[in-house]
């Protein structure tokens, strides 16, 4: 492998490499917050469907992994079903200091996002797990990992392959140098590469006809 083929390889790894560090920077920084928005977003929309439903008294369907609470008159009522942990958690909330959307985090380390709607009837509170949230940025990571380990393994055929494209028709014109340093200037190639290596192998034919001339 020549020594050519060698810095491709190791520039490609390094491309390789910054790609995945920035992507790994932007899906922490971007990505995240685009979901987590969009989350937000979804937990808006269903706090004011079930506000409607209940100034209308319909019945509210609720999938099993959202928690509804009504906060009035500073008691707590569970209007969804299950999760008994989070009820006993939400009885030592200062509702006054919840922004209008968060995350929290009870005893038992479930973490949960919020959004805290104000009515005339009450606050309504609507918990969703962060499970997903942080099942999505495990699965965008480890999708950043493979395409890594996939462009490396990649990488280094390809590369070589490149490289020995590349550094042929240099190694050969480093044969001729040394063929003309032996003092041999009756050497003779056909080098045709459509690049600046055919100009420099010109170059050296030119050099090589003016010097046999002068020589005659």
């Amino acid at each position: 492998m020549s020594k050519l083929t060698k810095k491709l390889i190791k520039y490609y790894i390094y491309i390789i490499t910054a790609t995945i560090i920035l992507c790994f920077i932007g899906s922490s920084l971007f990505l995240s917050k685009f979901y987590l928005n969009q989350q937000y977003n979804e937990l808006k929309s269903l706090t004011e469907d079930i506000h409607n439903s209940l100034e209308k008294k319909e019945n509210i369907y609720i999938n099993s992994n959202i928690k509804v609470f009504l906060i009035k008159d500073n008691s707590v009522i569970h209007i969804s079903k299950g999760n008994m942990a989070l009820m006993h958690f939400m009885r030592n909330i200062d509702f006054t200091s919840l922004n209008t959307k968060g995350k929290i985090t009870t005893a038992n380390n479930d973490s949960f996002m919020y959004y805290n709607l104000k009515t005339s009837i009450g606050n309504i509170l609507v918990f969703k797990n962060s499970i997903p949230y942080k099942q999505y940025l495990k699965i965008t990571y480890i999708i950043l990992i493979s395409v890594f380990i996939i462009s490396l393994f990649l990488s280094i055929p390809l590369t070589s392959y490149i490289g020995k494209k590349l550094s042929y028709p240099i190694l050969q014109l480093k044969d001729i140098s040394e063929e003309i340093a032996k003092g041999n200037f009756n050497v003779d190639l056909k080098l045709k590469t459509n690049d600046e290596i055919e100009d420099l192998y010109n170059s050296f034919k030119f050099i090589l006809c003016v010097h046999n001339k002068l020589k005659l």
